[in-house]
C-alpha cells in the first residue's frame, strides 16, 4: 500500500514502534502467521473498536504471538450499493493512524472489490482465516458477520473456530445511555441531531473532518470574520449549524467556529463547510485542515442584515470559546 511506508515511520518514530501495513492478503508476511486476529470495518474507531483491539493485545502479549487487524477499503456497503452514497468516518489515512495507536502489529486492508465480497465465509474462514494467518485467537464483537450474505454469524464461527482448534472470544457491545455504541449510531447523531457531543463520547475523542481550503465569497473577510472553506471533504458531514471546534493546522491547533451549511442572509443556497480559526492571522488557501467538533451551538439562522448577523457572530465567538473551554 502506498501509504505504508509513511505510517511506518510515522509510528516508528513518535509511538515507539512500527506497524506494517499489508495492502494484499496474498502477500501476507510469515512473520505475523500463527497470531490474534480482529477483523472489522473498524470505521470511526470508536471506543468499542477499542476495547477488541485491547483484547486483542492482551491474547498476543501472553504467549508473545502476533497482534493482527483486517479491515476492508472502502467499506463494503459502498460497493454493493453505491447509490445510497455512503460516506465513512474516517478516510483511510485517519485509520491507519487510529489502528496504529493501538500498538497492533500488523495491519491488512483488503480492497473489498465485488470478487472479495461474493467469497463465503467458509472459504474465508478455510483459506484466509486458517491456511494464510493460520490464525490461533479471534477477537471479535459479540455481533459480528462476515462473508457473501453475512452468513458467518458469531454462532457459525464459533463452531469453525472449535473444530479448527482456534480460540474464539467475542466481546460484549459497549453500551452507552442504554443504546450500543456503534459507527452507525455516531453517524445519526452527526448528521440528524448534530450531536458532536455525544459523538465525543462514544468516539473517545472529538469528530473529525479533513479537507483543503478552496476559495469562497470571501464575505466573511468583508465582514471582519474570515473564514476558510473547506473542500474535498470524503467523510460525513454533521449536520448544518454552527459548531465550537479546533482546527489543526501545520502543527498548531486553534479554537474555531465552523458554519455548515448555506447562507440565507446573502441568499446562497449551496453547502458549505465554513471555519473561523480565533485569533489565527495568515493565508490557508490550498493548505489541509483537521476540523476537530466538540459541541453543536445553534441552527442555521436568516438574519435581517448583515449589520444583525455581525452583532450574532461577536456573540457566537463568546459562547464558542466557553464550549470549548469545557469540551477540551
Amino acid at each position: 500500500m502506498k501509504l505504508a511506508f509513511y505510517f511506518e515511520f510515522y509510528v516508528s518514530t513518535v509511538k515507539g514502534f512500527a506497524l506494517e501495513v499489508i495492502d494484499a492478503i496474498e502477500s501476507f508476511p510469515d512473520q505475523w502467521r500463527g497470531g490474534a486476529l480482529a477483523i472489522g470495518k473498524f470505521d470511526g474507531m470508536h471506543d468499542g473498536h477499542s476495547l477488541i483491539l485491547s483484547r486483542l493485545r492482551e491474547y498476543a502479549s501472553q504467549p508473545k504471538i502476533p497482534a493482527v487487524a483486517l479491515t476492508f477499503e472502502p467499506l463494503p456497503i459502498r460497493v454493493l450499493r453505491p447509490d445510497l452514497n455512503i460516506l465513512p468516518l474516517t478516510t483511510t489515512e485517519e485509520k491507519i493512524k487510529l489502528l496504529a495507536s493501538q500498538q497492533i502489529d500488523a495491519l491488512v486492508i483488503c480492497p473489498a472489490n465485488p470478487q472479495f465480497l461474493a467469497r463465503t465465509a467458509e472459504d474465508f474462514f478455510e483459506n484466509t482465516i486458517r491456511k494464510t494467518f493460520d490464525t490461533r485467537v479471534i477477537v471479535e464483537g459479540s455481533n459480528f458477520t462476515f462473508g457473501h450474505n453475512r452468513e458467518g454469524t458469531p454462532e457459525k464461527l464459533r463452531q469453525w473456530c472449535a473444530d479448527a482448534g482456534i480460540l474464539f472470544e467475542p466481546v460484549q457491545t459497549i453500551f452507552v445511555n442504554n443504546e450500543p455504541v456503534s459507527s452507525s449510531r455516531i453517524k445519526t447523531l452527526l448528521t440528524q441531531e448534530g450531536n458532536a457531543a455525544l459523538a465525543k463520547t462514544l468516539l473517545g475523542r472529538p469528530y473529525r473532518v479533513t479537507g483543503t481550503v478552496i476559495t469562497g465569497e470571501q464575505r466573511g473577510r468583508l465582514l471582519g470574520f474570515p473564514t476558510a472553506n473547506l473542500g474535498n471533504v470524503k467523510t460525513v458531514i454533521p449536520k448544518t449549524g454552527l459548531y465550537a471546534a479546533t482546527v489543526s493546522h501545520a502543527g498548531t491547533t486553534y479554537a474555531a467556529a465552523v458554519h455548515i451549511g448555506d447562507n440565507p442572509t446573502f441568499g446562497t443556497t449551496p453547502l458549505k463547510i465554513e471555519c473561523f480559526l480565533i485569533d489565527f492571522h495568515g493565508d490557508l488557501y490550498g493548505q489541509t485542515l483537521h476540523v476537530d467538533f466538540l459541541a453543536r451551538l445553534r441552527d442555521v439562522i436568516k438574519f435581517a442584515s448583515a449589520e444583525e448577523l455581525l452583532v450574532q457572530m461577536h456573540r457566537d465567538i463568546d459562547a464558542i470559546k466557553k464550549l470549548i473551554s469545557i469540551h477540551t
